[in-house]
């Protein structure tokens, strides 16, 4: 899928449910980093707790970032 197609998609999408854009953006960036930090999370050696931020980290991260 092209850039400009995703972009019309989303457009679509926002104008047929009443949210916009940055909520889908959002919500998909979170799947996504759910899904990574399972995956990080089951292959990180024990004890090194400190290498890779949380998924709370990451949210309130997002959340400034996309008002």
């Amino acid at each position: 899928m092209t850039k400009r197609e995703a972009k019309r998609r989303l457009e679509h999408l926002a104008l047929e449910t009443g949210h916009k854009r940055d909520y889908y953006i959002k919500r998909a960036l979170v799947e996504f980093l759910e899904r990574k930090e399972h995956l990080l999370v089951d292959r990180r050696p024990h004890g090194n707790n400190n290498s890779f931020s949380t998924l709370d980290q990451l949210s309130s991260r997002l959340n400034r970032l996309m008002p």
